[in-house]
């Protein structure tokens, strides 16, 4: 298993951290933001469930704010 699970999923990313999965560090390599998690059998199950849309997100505000946030982050940086 890789030491990090990463994605360039926008709303996963966002949902991963409204699951409370702790983000380590975004990059962007060749135009695309990558978003980095320690890999774990936990937020493997949860992005598996994800996109069998049975994951569940029982804070719609955390979601809402996670997304939020990160888009702020990425689109106003200028990175």
């Amino acid at each position: 298993m890789s030491e990090y699970y990463h994605t360039t999923d926008l709303h996963l990313a966002s949902a991963c951290m409204a699951r409370w999965f702790e983000m380590t560090h975004f990059e962007k390599q060749n135009g695309k933001w990558i978003f980095y998690f320690p890999a774990s059998h936990d937020i493997s199950a949860f992005v598996e469930e994800y996109f069998l849309h049975k994951g569940k997100i029982d804070d719609a505000l955390a979601m809402s704010i996670a997304i939020k946030n990160l888009k702020n982050y990425l689109f106003n940086t200028g990175k």
